[in-house]
């Protein structure tokens, strides 16, 4: 910041003053409060000035750090440039990986539905299975009833006709007994039966 006009023009105005009182002073007279006030008036007007060469030195100064303060905001922008082209494909890739695994995922979800469908079919085969052999079980237990009741019955029947043939034996020696020759022959034929029966 330079002298305005005004200000040299002031200066200008009170300098034949200040020559004067510089006069006084040197012959050492006596200084009255014109002179006084004239004398502050140039030292407030010498501060203004001082005041002024500093506020010109920070101007400047300011000036620097805007320059400087917009040659790094420019690396930064740069810096910054950079980052973000390199985090892009960074977040690109990390896109595509995420989508790579949501796919592989889909793929195994599917895969173990099909699992489980399997699994599922096989369990209610088995379980088919189950019932079958079960049936058959029973079945088979049943006939084997059967097959008891029938010997069973057949025992009785055995049991019946061992008794009748008893009867029929006690008969024969009895007639055996009368008739001595023909009863012979009835106890062999008797014999054979009871043998084949027993066969």
């Amino acid at each position: 910041m330079n002298y305005t006009k005004i200000d040299n023009l002031m200066l200008e105005m009170i300098k034949p003053k200040i020559d004067e009182i510089e006069s006084k002073f040197s012959n050492g007279e006596g200084l009255d409060q014109s002179d006084i006030n004239t004398l502050l008036l140039k030292s407030q007007f010498n501060h203004i000035n001082h005041l002024d060469l500093k506020l010109n030195e920070v101007t400047d100064s300011v000036i620097g750090l805007k320059d400087e303060f917009h040659i790094h905001k420019q690396e930064i922008s740069d810096i910054l440039n950079r980052f973000d082209a390199k985090n892009e494909k960074r977040f690109v890739k990390i896109e595509t990986d995420i989508s790579d695994i949501k796919d592989n995922y889909y793929s195994i979800d599917k895969k173990v539905d099909k699992l489980e469908l399997s699994i599922s079919k096989m369990n209610d085969k088995f379980v088919n299975m189950n019932d079958k052999l079960d049936r058959s079980i029973e079945n088979t237990d049943l006939k084997f009833a059967n097959m008891n009741d029938k010997f069973a019955n057949m025992n009785d029947k055995f049991a019946g006709m061992d008794i009748k043939i008893q009867d029929a034996i006690k008969q024969g020696i009895i007639t055996n007994i009368k008739f001595t020759l023909g009863s012979i022959g009835l106890l062999a034929v008797a014999f054979k039966v009871m043998d084949m029966l027993v066969k």
